[in-house]
């Protein structure tokens, strides 16, 4: 009976302040950074996500599109930093992501965001497309890491 009352509480969503109309409700999408679709330079890869009030641990799958890996992570937090240097992280490769609160959840049905390692020279490259942006920002006196967080969250290009 507990595994009924469970999913009649998850179907009904009886703890959300908004009500969800016309579909299945799977929850709220965790992950914040980096955002679908981003071009990501850095040999540290931080992803940082929501929490949830009633949740104390966090799995993170990334998946290297190319191959088919599943990287797995746990941790409790609301962030966590992976670097380049291992195997599974290569320029140029594509990744999903998502951030669950289940251990073992069916990730056909998960929220995935995508993004790709891009090298510094890319980025540079990459960038040229907001030269006349980045003048402009520069010109009302924001300072390079401002410039760079701005296009990182509004485009997607990020160091």
């Amino acid at each position: 009976s507990k595994y009924f009352k469970m999913i009649w509480k998850e179907l009904t969503n009886k703890d959300a302040e908004k009500a969800i109309i016309g579909g299945v409700f799977r929850g709220d999408v965790l992950m914040e950074f980096p955002k679908d679709s981003a071009y990501v330079a850095s040999n540290k890869l931080t992803l940082k996500w929501k929490t949830e009030n009633d949740s104390t641990e966090y799995f993170i799958f990334i998946k290297n599109i190319k191959t088919d890996q599943i990287l797995k992570l746990a941790t409790n937090g609301s962030e966590i930093s992976v670097y380049k240097d291992q195997r599974f992280f290569e320029d140029g490769d594509e990744f999903q992501w998502t951030v669950l609160t289940s251990e073992f959840p069916n990730l056909k049905n998960a929220v995935f965001f995508d993004f790709k390692l891009i090298s510094k020279n890319d980025y540079k490259t990459y960038s040229e497309a907001y030269s006349d942006l980045i003048q402009d920002l520069e010109a009302l006196g924001l300072t390079d890491l401002e410039i760079e967080n701005t296009i990182c969250q509004t485009y997607g290009l990020c160091k």
